[in-house]
């Protein structure tokens, strides 16, 4: 009897347990699962204050990303294609296209700067004005060309001098050539985007002398260097031209 009677009161005791057992199973799943929402949502948050912050300071950091990434592929261009370029840019999409210009061998010469902008801020105000200065010229798939180091002055109509040829091949893809100028220790100063066809539209083309590799040289011309489309700095340089099928002539010591 005692057997009889020792088993339903076990099986009520383990049936009570699993009972009280089960809701607080359930509690806990539903305690984890708040924490995982509130885990995520604080990381999601997180994350777009972190692309917020990315984005309005993107200037600092796009430049160079890009150019260490994407901008090292240079895609062909419908543009060098003979005839189709030149059928596209100046007839089917002369408001999409830059004008179209044959294949030039372009000397470019920087003489110099002036009105340089602090490139190092409050800092750069306390340390003093003078700075250490180059030129970085780009353009299409040349390889990115540089002037030697000068001695400036911020914010000063004192010119810095460097009357430094630099030749550029500007085959019909090429549409601008890039001047930038940098502090001895990588910041920024500015950059002039120069349109080509700015120097090239008096170019007669067609002309025997220029196809025989006559050299065209432009008068020194004023550009505006700029930093987050603001005005940076003032560059004067000038520009020989030759067709793309001859040579640039050497360069003499009087330039």
């Amino acid at each position: 009897m005692s057997r009889i009677s020792i088993c339903p009161a076990w099986l009520l005791l383990v049936a009570v347990t699993s009972a009280q057992a089960t809701p607080a199973a359930g509690g806990t799943q539903v305690v984890n699962n708040a924490m995982k929402l509130i885990r995520n949502a604080v990381t999601l948050f997180l994350m777009l204050v972190l692309l917020a912050i990315a984005w309005v300071y993107k200037n600092l950091w796009f430049d160079f990303v890009y150019r260490a990434t994407c901008g090292r592929f240079k895609f062909p261009s419908v543009r060098d294609v003979p005839c189709l370029g030149c059928f596209l840019s100046n007839w089917i999409c002369p408001c999409m296209m830059e004008e179209w210009h044959p294949p030039v061998n372009v000397r470019v010469v920087i003489h110099e700067v002036y009105n340089l902008r602090y490139a190092s801020g409050m800092f750069g105000k306390l340390a003093g004005s003078t700075l250490k200065v180059f030129a970085i010229i780009t353009a299409g798939n040349n390889p990115t060309k540089t002037t030697s180091m000068q001695y400036a002055r911020s914010e000063s109509s004192d010119p810095t001098v460097f009357n430094e040829p630099v030749d550029m091949y500007c085959p019909p893809s090429v549409s601008f050539i890039n001047v930038e100028i940098r502090e001895n220790d990588g910041d920024q100063v500015g950059d002039a985007d120069i349109r080509l066809w700015d120097i090239l539209h008096d170019v007669d083309f067609d002309s025997r002398n220029f196809k025989e590799g006559q050299l065209i040289v432009t008068a020194p011309m004023t550009f505006s260097l700029e930093y987050n489309e603001k005005y940076a700095g003032t560059l004067i340089a000038s520009f020989e031209i030759c067709s793309g099928t001859k040579p640039l002539p050497p360069i003499f010591d009087d330039l």
